[in-house]
């Protein structure tokens, strides 16, 4: 996980709780990287949510 997401999107100590592969971007604007509660619901229990498959870290071309 690149430091910039952790300083962005972590908690108070930089640590990310969720990332992209895991997690949706609205999601992790909202705060989940940051280890809070969130209303939009979790991908990984309601997988529509994402919209198709979790991000691969751009290693698909």
């Amino acid at each position: 996980m690149p430091a910039d997401f952790r300083r962005v999107h972590g908690d108070e100590e930089d640590r990310a709780h969720r990332c992209p592969e895991c997690d949706s971007w609205v999601r992790i604007c909202e705060g989940s990287a940051a280890g809070k509660d969130v209303v939009t619901p979790d991908p990984q229990t309601s997988p529509a949510r994402n919209a198709g498959e979790p991000w691969d870290g751009g290693l698909s071309g």
